[in-house]
């Protein structure tokens, strides 16, 4: 390994000479065992730090708009192929089901990250409201 503060002072580091012995097992003393300690502990207070429910919520209303303009991109698509007018294919049960699913995700991801109650109430009812479309959609 080459010491990069050697070549920074104008010096050059001395040849390392080829290693004839085998090498030495992974932990050779306690000090080793400390390093491996110090490091489980530090990944250990790593989760601690990250809020994974913060994680958790920003990922639905993500993916829901990630569905979404999935939805739309698609319908966009098979517009043009069939030289139907836009409008008419979003009016269409596929576009409505693949919609209300994202409008659920997105409500569901921004009540849990709401920091007032009113405002997660808010969003909770329309998710409610996204899951009572979703049904009807898939009754038709």
């Amino acid at each position: 390994m080459i010491n990069a503060h050697l070549y920074l002072n104008g010096e050059r580091p001395a040849r390392q000479q080829k290693a004839t012995a085998q090498p030495s097992p992974l932990m050779t003393g306690p000090k080793d065992y400390i390093k491996v300690f110090d490091a489980i502990r530090a990944y250990a207070i790593l989760l601690r730090v990250i809020d994974w429910l913060a994680v958790l919520f920003n990922a639905f209303w993500i993916l829901g708009l990630a569905v979404l303009l999935a939805a739309f991109s698609y319908q966009h698509w098979l517009a043009r192929q069939t030289n139907i007018g836009l409008k008419e294919q979003l009016y269409t049960s596929a576009f409505g089901k693949a919609f209300w699913f994202s409008f659920v995700l997105v409500a569901i991801g921004l009540a849990g990250t709401s920091q007032r109650s009113w405002e997660a109430i808010i969003w909770a009812v329309f998710a409610i409201i996204g899951l009572v479309f979703i049904i009807r959609k898939l009754k038709e």
